[in-house]
């Protein structure tokens, strides 16, 4: 979760970072005019941005096509996540043998501030396919996985962020109650799985379970998706025992001992 400061932040920072945050995997490459409509900067203040952060290498721009994307810099920058590069590099091998097993997409995430993001996804080459991608960013209580990361925030950081942030309707299932959310976090926290029967996608369901570091701080979720037909409640009561142990498991490796 995000630390509460007393202090304001730096409005230049904060226009840089925001203008970063508008390339997305969809949108990769923008132009100038693209870039103003989606910032609401004005053009001038843009491009002052957009050459100061060109010469750090954090953006490159294409005279060619007169577009800008994000610079090879950032891609450095990535790899000072030790703690999120560890916890897949420990797990691809543990979930590449899951997908094999349970034959339904894989997935793994870990929280950010207010949000969770990819980090791993394996997909049957045939059968139904999920939007969420490597590097994107959901909402922290989206889907199988982001309920099991708002279990284990704090009483006071679940509460905060359940009044800064409306719950979603995806389906007919969705979870939007607070109260009733609350009730299948202790579930999750109790069983240390998750359950998600077309909560996210119609149908479509879910399981999935925690990883936690080795001072017991959850630091990633692991999360089988398939379609309702496949992954039914037969299935599903099959691979309880098994996403927890993989979640165990990996959890053993970040050096948990509990």
């Amino acid at each position: 979760m995000l630390r509460q400061v007393n202090m304001n932040s730096v409005r230049a920072i904060d226009r840089a970072i925001e203008l970063l945050e508008v390339f997305t995997i969809e949108r990769p490459a923008l132009t100038i005019d693209e870039i103003t409509a989606a910032t609401k900067l004005p053009k001038t203040t843009a491009y002052r941005i957009l050459y100061t952060l060109e010469r750090h290498g954090l953006i490159h721009y294409d005279p060619k096509t007169l577009k800008y994307r994000l610079g090879l810099k950032i891609l450095e920058l990535s790899a000072t996540l030790t703690s999120v590069l560890d916890v897949r590099r420990e797990a691809e091998e543990i979930l590449i043998d899951l997908q094999m097993k349970a034959k339904q997409t894989v997935v793994m995430a870990v929280p950010e501030h207010d949000s969770l993001v990819y980090i791993f996804k394996r997909e049957n080459p045939e059968g139904i396919k999920y939007s969420s991608v490597l590097g994107q960013r959901r909402p922290l209580h989206f889907g199988v996985l982001g309920q099991i990361m708002l279990a284990y925030l704090s009483e006071e950081e679940l509460d905060r962020y359940l009044q800064t942030h409306a719950l979603d309707r995806y389906t007919a299932n969705t979870v939007t109650d607070a109260a009733l959310l609350k009730k299948k976090l202790e579930q999750i926290r109790s069983e240390k799985v998750n359950v998600d029967m077309e909560e996210t996608f119609e149908f479509g369901n879910a399981i999935g379970a925690p990883v936690f570091n080795a001072d017991g701080k959850l630091i990633a979720a692991v999360g089988v998706i398939g379609p309702s037909a496949d992954l039914n409640r037969e299935k599903i009561a099959e691979l309880k025992p098994v996403i927890r142990d993989v979640g165990i498991e990996i959890s053993r490796r970040m050096g948990y001992l509990r």
